[in-house]
Formats: structure tokens, C-alpha cells, sequence
């Protein structure tokens, strides 16, 4: 996918090292090019608490896994909910200097084309505020 892009762009939304997706690798810091260790702990705690939220509340989802390659396209987001009404709610946590890789950016824009919900997504509330505001656009 990155072979696709102009050079711009390569610059502006960096690369995905060896074309693996991992969440080490999405989360590249813009200082170094490279996640730190503190980077992706902090981003695991984000995605532990909106999933201890996701069961209180008694959601079906399915939560992509960290700690080894996915068997989900390259780019898939963190989270894939089954919300009210049919809709599905997909979210990609980054933290606070993570950013998209190409793949990422590549692979949510054609979800969003077919009509899904995408969001990336910093902290909970963000979180909840998204999937409550699709599931009340598509009240019955």
C-alpha cells in the first residue's frame, strides 16, 4: 500500500516497518519513528478499561490482540463492536503521540466508504460518546 502513495505522503503518515501491522508498529511516536515500551502500555491500559467498559455494559465485541499478529486485514481497528440496530462500531486507540500508519489510514477509509462507524479514539469517554451517538442516530 505504502509503494502507492506519493512520497508527501510517505513522509507525512510514515511507514509500517516490513509491512506487519502490529499495535507496536501503529503507534509509531513522532519523535523516534519507533513505539517506546511506555507507549504501548499505555495504550493497552486504554484498550483494557473501554473493554471492562463494553462488558459492564453488556456489548458484543471483538478486541484485536496486541501481543502477536492478527489474522485480521492490515489496518483492522483495535475494537469491532455489534451496537444496537444492526450498526457496527469500529475504534482504533492510539495514545496521546500515537498516530495511523498507512494501512490504517488506507483500510478505515474503505470501511468508512461502505458505511461503517470508524473512529480513533484517545481516552474512554471519547469512546462511549462515539458508539452512544451512533446508536442514537439509528434509533427505530
Amino acid at each position: 500500500m505504502r509503494a502507492l502513495m506519493s512520497p508527501e505522503d510517505q513522509a507525512r503518515y510514515g511507514s509500517s516497518p516490513n509491512g506487519v501491522a502490529t499495535a507496536a508498529v501503529s503507534m509509531l511516536s513522532s519523535d523516534t519513528g519507533s513505539p517506546t515500551k511506555a507507549d504501548v502500555r499505555a495504550e493497552r491500559a486504554l484498550q483494557d478499561e473501554f473493554e471492562q467498559w463494553l462488558r459492564l455494559h453488556g456489548y458484543l465485541f471483538h478486541r484485536a490482540p496486541m501481543h502477536t499478529r492478527s489474522l485480521l486485514p492490515l489496518g483492522h481497528p483495535d475494537f469491532t463492536i455489534y451496537a444496537a440496530n444492526g450498526r457496527t462500531v469500529l475504534i482504533e486507540y492510539k495514545t496521546a503521540t500515537g498516530k495511523l500508519s498507512p494501512d490504517q489510514i488506507d483500510y478505515h477509509r474503505q470501511l468508512q466508504e461502505r458505511g461503517h462507524a470508524v473512529f480513533t479514539s484517545r481516552s474512554l469517554q471519547f469512546s462511549i460518546d462515539c458508539l452512544r451517538a451512533v446508536e442514537a442516530k439509528h434509533q427505530p
